[in-house]
């Protein structure tokens, strides 16, 4: 039998006691044990080969990253040691001395809040994620450690999570419900200045805090949705009429420049046309004839009008042509004039004055300046007049 296996029918684990007999006696640094674990502190076990009391000459103490120790003097905070190697001496330890390491890194913790309402009166409830750190070792062993041999990341969430509520519910309470599904971040920065000061007191430093999630009634959720598709509609219909107005007004201004450009171009040829010594009332009245005479059918035996068409058209192509052309008139003096002109309305009344009346309407009719609906109406009330004046009893 080997001399392990002899002191191990003995009781005795050759590897546990030389590792006593090292940190009693100076040898072997005290620090935390490496290894799973499932808390945020170790505390230097109350084993008698570990404490700190009864360190000898010397005794090396280790603090590594992530980490602080609070060294503890008959109970009370002696200090804070930050990541490093320390030395203590046996004539610096007056009483009783306890070491605690602490983890610094970052500690997530869930929180959940419901049946809150909110300033518009709605119900609602809100979950999320709030990312926390120990900022101090003194004030975290006072209010969270208070004597415990261990602390895990539940047992800090269970002590925080009756003030995260606290603050939630009030401050819940101050928004409205479409505020709070509109700036989530905003209501979250207030939520985390309010704990703050709360936490800070603890030795607990809040380094985020989200919003996950806030639950509003169904009833809320469909008038939103309501409402946002109706501001949608509102807004294509608004597009769609900005856009028929702009063709709109694209398609006048069209139109406007065409009528333009056609009065210039007619004012243009007439004035070409006298300045070649060509009348355009003789040719207006050789069109009308050409068009009687393609259309003999058209005119009604005994019609007036045809009668006056012919005389009108005799007239001008007897009139000798003007060897000087005849000045141009503005470009309004050349549109045509409406039946409600007063050019247009009778104002003779004597036979040869209403006749000189009818050739009038006559030859506007050949040049395009009234319509045939217009000349017929006004050439009807001459007539009738003219028939009146030669009564013999008129």
């Amino acid at each position: 039998m080997t001399i392990i296996g002899w002191l191990n029918s003995l009781g005795i684990s050759l590897e546990r006691d030389v590792l006593q007999v090292a940190k009693r006696s100076g040898a072997l640094p005290l620090q935390w044990p490496a290894g799973p674990t499932g808390s945020v502190i170790y505390r230097l076990p109350r084993d008698v080969s570990q404490r700190a009391s009864m360190f000898a000459s010397t005794q090396p103490v280790v603090v590594n990253e992530g980490e602080v120790a609070l060294v503890l003097e008959d109970g009370r905070a002696h200090g804070v040691l930050d990541p490093g190697r320390y030395v203590f001496e046996r004539a610096r330890i007056t009483g009783s001395l306890d070491v605690i390491w602490i983890k610094t890194g970052q500690q997530t913790l869930k929180w959940g809040i419901g049946n809150v309402t909110s300033s518009d009166g709605i119900q609602l409830s809100a979950m999320g994620m709030m990312y926390i750190r120990v900022a101090d070792a003194t004030l975290f062993n006072a209010e969270l450690i208070q004597g415990a041999m261990a602390l895990a990341e539940v047992d800090i969430q269970r002590f925080l999570l009756p003030r995260i509520q606290g603050v939630l519910r009030s401050t819940l309470a101050c928004w409205a419900a479409l505020d709070l599904q509109a700036q989530r971040d905003v209501f979250a920065g207030a939520v985390k200045a309010s704990l703050g000061e709360t936490f800070a007191k603890m030795g607990v430093g809040i380094t985020d805090l989200e919003v996950v999630e806030i639950n509003f009634p169904p009833e809320f959720k469909a008038v939103i949705a309501q409402a946002a598709m109706a501001g949608h509609s509102g807004t294509a219909a608004l597009i769609e009429a900005q856009k028929r107005a702009q063709v709109l007004q694209l398609d006048s201004a069209a139109e406007a420049q065409a009528l333009l450009t056609t009065g210039m171009a007619q004012v243009q040829l007439m004035a070409t046309m006298q300045a070649h010594g060509i009348d355009p009332l003789k040719l207006k009245a050789l069109d009308a004839l050409n068009t009687l005479a393609a259309h003999p059918g058209g005119a009604i035996v005994g019609d007036p009008r045809v009668g006056l068409i012919g005389q009108v058209a005799l007239s001008a192509l007897a009139q000798p042509v003007s060897s000087a052309p005849a000045p141009l008139q503005p470009l309004h003096a050349q549109l045509p004039a409406t039946s409600a002109t007063p050019a247009t309305q009778p104002t003779g009344e004597t036979p040869a004055e209403v006749e000189r009346q009818i050739d009038n309407l006559v030859e506007r009719l050949s040049e395009g300046k009234i319509s045939e609906e217009t000349y017929n109406k006004l050439v009807g009330r001459l007539e009738a007049k003219l028939t009146r004046l030669r009564s013999p009893g008129a």
